[in-house]
This record gives structure tokens, sequence and C-alpha cells, in this order.
């Protein structure tokens, strides 16, 4: 028959926390996840039982789309830890990480990837990408470009005639810019000003709207 109204002792989250600490769930940490920081604990979890682990709604395929477009992570080149889900990279209430990452961005492709082998530094230019931030060119999940590369690309980099703006291989200060700001664009783009020329453009702003 129906239950009698059942009062709870807390509301929401202030209810979960009564067993459940912050520190254990890395809900003290610089970055935690919306629904947490939000309390919203059974966006994710059934608060009584359930057949998936950690009592979670869906399975893990399929609960994070609940609030993430699927449509980013099928794309035809897809990044193989998502073969074994999301949790493979990034955790699932509060990292120092950007992201909820694991790790640092760097130190977590690494763990996959050897940026030391010949076969990398080639796929690279022959630049040693070792401190670079990977998710400038690439697409961190899936991508319909080959090598995850991002849906808009500077042309030189998809090329792969990074020597258009950057010191060549093998020489000293290899990646750094051989110029800076607009000095380095307006080698390639050219740029007519009149009286109504955007403010930036006319001041040699460029990265002030552009992601080169």
């Amino acid at each position: 028959g129906l239950v009698g109204m059942l009062r709870l002792k807390e509301v929401g989250a202030e209810l979960c926390r009564e067993c459940h600490a912050d520190s254990t769930l890395n809900l003290d940490r610089s970055f935690v996840h919306a629904p947490s920081k939000q309390g919203k604990c059974t966006s994710c979890h059934n608060p009584h039982a359930g057949a998936k682990p950690g009592m979670l709604v869906k399975s893990l395929d399929q609960l994070c789309y609940n609030c993430h477009d699927q449509a980013e992570f099928t794309k035809s080149q897809r990044h193989k830890p998502l073969e074994d889900g999301c949790f493979t990279c990034h955790t699932a209430h509060g990292s120092d990480n950007q992201f909820l990452l694991k790790e640092a961005e760097g130190q977590l492709c690494r763990d996959c990837h050897n940026v030391t082998e010949d076969k990398f530094t080639s796929a690279h230019g022959g630049y040693d990408v070792t401190n670079s931030q990977c998710s400038l060119c690439h697409a961190v999940h899936s991508s319909d470009k080959p090598g995850l590369l991002t849906a808009s690309a500077h042309a030189p980099m998809a090329a792969s005639e990074c020597e258009s703006c950057h010191n060549a291989p093998g020489t000293p200060n290899a990646l750094q810019l051989q110029a800076e700001g607009s000095e380095l664009c307006l080698n390639c783009h050219d740029i007519t000003q009149d009286d109504d020329t955007h403010a930036p453009v006319a001041a040699g702003e460029c990265l002030s709207c552009h992601d080169p």
C-alpha cells in the first residue's frame, strides 16, 4: 500500500553529507562537477538502490549524455580512451585539474603516448612537443579529421608547415614564434584598414579574437 509521509532529515545534498564527506568525494577540490556543486546528487545516483555500480541511474557509457551532447563524442575519429569510458581521464566529482582531469593535461596524455619515440616526433613535424598543450590542436574526444585534429585548424598547421610561424626543429628555441603578434600574422595575411576598421585589427591585436 502507500507509504505515509516520509520526512527527510535534511534537504538535498545535505542529507547525503550526513554520511559522505566532501573530502572523500573530492568535493573540496578546485574544480567541482556542476551537478555535485549544485547539490544534485540524484541527477546521477539513485538514492535507494540501483542495478548499476555506485547506484547510478544509468550505465556509465550513457550517464554523461544526460547533460553532455553525445554528438561531440561520436564523430568518425574517436579518442581511444572513450572505449573504456569517461572516467579513464576524468574524475566524477572533483579535481584540482581543469575539466575534472585526473592529472594535468600534458601528463595525462603522456600516460598513453610515448612522446619521445621517433614516430610521435615525426607526426609532429620533428618538434619536441613534450611540454605543449595537446588540446590546442587536437580534439580530446572525437573529430571528423584524421589525427583528431580540431574542426578549425590554422592552414600552416594543417599542412604540416609549422616552420611558417615557428623556429625549425633542432634549432635553439624550436617552436618559438619567429615574430610576435600581428607582425607574424602579416607575413601571410593582408589587412586593409579604413575609417571603419575593427579596433583590435587597427591595433594589430589579432589574438584578441583568433586562436592560431
